[in-house]
């Protein structure tokens, strides 16, 4: 059996592994080879006596008031309120190593509640800056296209639905949202645990985004949502490391938080598009640049966290005709 990354060191391209990478300094990471925490357990249980100690005091106030039917009415309805409908809040830092000059870097948070969460970049630029000059060749002139709601990423699993928004196509002056099916991941589970920030987490790996992630998920929080958009999993993703060490999401903070001033929701400022129309929005651009001699081409492979995720321009080309309108591709 190969040897698994540790720490920043190489690792092996296979799913299979004998020691977790470790986390950031300051994080524990002892392993701990034992059964899978419950889903009962831990944070899990202290929603459901937080649920319960609500329960038994309405049942006691209606009791003083002796009122029995509505103890009744209350007792058929606890299956439906002693769901936990709070809001959590998960932060990570993220450290990346892109083409994109490390602006998904910095504080990133994940709200979710009720099956449904929002994942946002805090420190990518709000406004749209222009950086370097053609004075300088250390700098190149270039332009970080900014973002006021940090690049979203919404997803309602009772919908299978996400909806996320990308600053891809710098000649744009929006952003643009896009909305598709909740990425299915393929993970491969291991028995390898360790403890997070006091969280027994298990180790998966799977590979999303033409990257392959070693994610630590805790049961303790069983929810299937993670940092960007990795999902899937029995529990709470807490650190994931792509392997090929150009994505890093680290544990920060967790807590319980007052929902009422988080609006868990798919972002607004942008136009909105299907892929399909992003497409020929995009080919139709092409056309018009080849039309006055220029050409559009793809960013580089690790221009972004989804590796080759934008092709568009590449696979046209290769496969486009003497027409002018645009050519549907499967993507």
């Amino acid at each position: 059996m190969s040897e698994p990354r540790s720490g920043r060191e190489g690792c092996p391209v296979d799913l299979q592994v004998s020691e977790p990478r470790s986390g950031r300094e300051g994080y524990p990471v002892d392993l701990q080879v034992s059964e899978p925490t419950k889903a009962l357990g831990g944070l899990a249980c202290k929603f459901q006596i937080e649920a319960l100690g609500k329960f038994i005091n309405q049942v006691n106030f209606i009791m003083a008031l002796k009122i029995p039917g509505l103890v009744i009415f209350i007792l058929v309805a606890f299956g439906l309120t002693a769901q936990d409908k709070a809001t959590y809040r998960i932060e990570y830092i993220c450290e990346t190593n892109l083409i994109k000059k490390n602006r998904y870097d910095g504080l990133n948070t994940l709200y979710f509640s009720e099956g449904r969460s929002l994942f946002i970049h805090n420190d990518f630029p709000k406004e749209t800056q222009f950086l370097g000059s053609f004075r300088d060749s250390r700098y190149p002139p270039g332009i970080i296209k900014g973002d006021r709601e940090g690049l979203p990423v919404y997803m309602d699993f009772n919908l299978d639905t996400m909806i996320y928004k990308t600053d891809y196509f710098i000649l744009s002056n929006q952003n643009f949202i896009l909305s598709t099916e909740i990425p299915k991941i393929e993970w491969v589970i291991h028995d390898l645990q360790r403890e997070v920030a006091g969280f027994q987490t298990r180790l998966a790996v799977g590979e999303f985004g033409g990257r392959i992630y070693e994610a630590w998920f805790t049961e303790e929080i069983p929810v299937p949502f993670g940092p960007y958009k990795l999902n899937g999993l029995p529990g709470l993703i807490l650190e994931a490391f792509s392997r090929d060490e150009r994505v890093s999401y680290y544990f920060k903070s967790f807590q319980k938080i007052d929902g009422r001033g988080v609006k868990i929701g798919p972002p607004i400022d942008g136009r909105e598009m299907t892929m399909e129309q992003l497409q020929e929005y995009l080919i139709t651009d092409l056309y018009r640049a080849e039309s006055v001699g220029a050409t559009h081409d793809d960013p580089h492979p690790n221009w972004t966290i989804e590796k080759s995720k934008w092709t568009i321009f590449g696979d046209y080309k290769k496969i486009r005709t003497t027409r002018r309108e645009p050519i549907k591709l499967s993507r």
